[in-house]
């Protein structure tokens, strides 16, 4: 795999970088494009080290070497064997490649002194938010990732939002469109494994604009697990001028949606929903909304929030899907919640009912367990496109 060139160029209202790959598939070169707004024309950097992270996994799936034909921040080439090591291990079907670049010489005299926070509107960006307010000067939204390109429509109404929390916070938002996750989802998940590389892409394009990206955190610091955006690999995305941070490790979920439900900014706008659909903001039935509405209820904000329309169906809380270790500990972290509060039975009982389902410990889970892993792994998501699950 190489890159072979990158331009940028400015039409109208929108500054974009585009790189030429070669993928040695018998194809012609692959474009990979990111759009930022035209003010950023000056400051979002042309050079290879962006590149890196959105073509590493790509070329480690497929076990050939990467070539990079414009110069990388030595900071983050002298990163790369550790980040191979440690998604190797996680991922054996991800092998080690030689990357062949040269070294960026000398860096920048002065940096300025930005911070941006990766935002999508959700728990995790609105606490990080809130909690490094005084810090933050941009906050990074992107098209082309949770909200596919082709949903213009869902992706203007959620930036409307964001513009707003923008204003209420006294923070710039900067929209990105990019192409990157429709190159990569051809090679691996962008969850667990491109996730945390993708963001980092975008925030080294804009690296003569930041010296500081955060990286809203997906797992508290007790319950990690192997997954793309962790902070243990975010840092080492870094240059040697621009910082990527992962944030919020130190809490869960539940105390993060605790954390954040009586902020306005949050009831007008919160946003979670994991249905692609071009119409829907938040839908009410898919598992990221029932379960962050069970913590809202928890919170005692669920009637304020007005992106829920609807009353949280208790049924649905028992027949809820547990799918991954992620969603078994927000259960269990409600679960542990309610208890200590002494609140709420009725919520109570039907989480424990799903809980009961979901037995961590019972032969049902594990065999489960280990078809979604085979899935992932091998079959490439078959089973779960074909039944909706897996």
């Amino acid at each position: 795999m190489e890159l072979q060139t990158i331009e940028k160029t400015t039409d109208n209202d929108v500054v974009r970088i585009c790189a030429s790959v070669s993928v040695e598939d018998g194809g012609g070169p692959q474009q990979l494009w990111y759009e930022f707004p035209a003010e950023y024309a000056e400051t979002v950097e042309l050079n290879g080290s962006a590149l890196l992270p959105a073509l590493l996994f790509p070329a480690m799936k497929s076990g050939r070497g990467l070539k990079l034909n414009q110069p990388i921040d030595r900071q983050l080439l002298a990163n790369v064997e550790r980040l191979m090591d440690i998604f190797h291990c996680w991922y054996p079907q991800l092998q080690k490649v030689e990357i062949s670049a040269p070294e960026m010489v000398g860096s920048r005299v002065s940096t300025p002194d930005r911070t941006a926070l990766f935002f999508s509107g959700g728990v995790d960006s609105f606490y990080s938010l809130i909690k490094n307010e005084p810090e933050i000067d941009s906050l990074l939204v992107v098209h082309g990732f949770d909200i596919p390109l082709g949903q213009s429509q869902r992706f203007r109404r959620m930036l409307r939002r964001i513009q707003l929390v923008g204003e209420q916070f006294s923070k710039r938002v900067i929209p990105v469109r990019t192409n990157v996750k429709e190159f990569t989802d051809a090679y691996v998940g962008f969850g667990s494994i491109a996730h945390g590389a993708l963001l980092s892409s975008v925030a080294l394009l804009l690296d003569g604009h930041l010296n500081r990206a955060i990286v809203p955190s997906s797992n508290c610091y007790d319950d990690l697990f192997r997954w793309g955006s962790h902070p243990l690999t975010d840092p080492l995305w870094s240059s040697t001028t621009l910082s990527i941070v992962h944030d919020g490790s130190e809490v869960r979920r539940i105390d993060k949606v605790l954390a954040i439900a009586d902020s306005p900014a949050v009831q007008r706008n919160l946003r979670v929903c994991a249905i692609d659909d071009e119409h829907v903001y938040n839908c009410g039935h898919c598992e990221k909304c029932i379960r962050t509405m069970v913590s809202l209820r928890i919170a005692g904000t669920l009637e304020l929030v007005e992106t829920f329309q609807e009353p949280l169906d208790l049924s649905a809380v028992r027949r809820l899907q547990i799918n991954g270790k992620g969603v078994m500990a927000h259960l269990t972290e409600n679960i542990a919640t309610l208890k200590k509060m002494g609140t709420d039975p009725e919520l109570l009982t039907a989480l424990e009912d799903c809980y009961r389902r979901y037995d961590p410990h019972s032969i049902r889970f594990l065999l489960k367990q280990i078809l979604h892993q085979i899935d992932q792994r091998y079959l490439k998501r078959r089973i779960k496109r074909a039944f909706g699950k897996s």
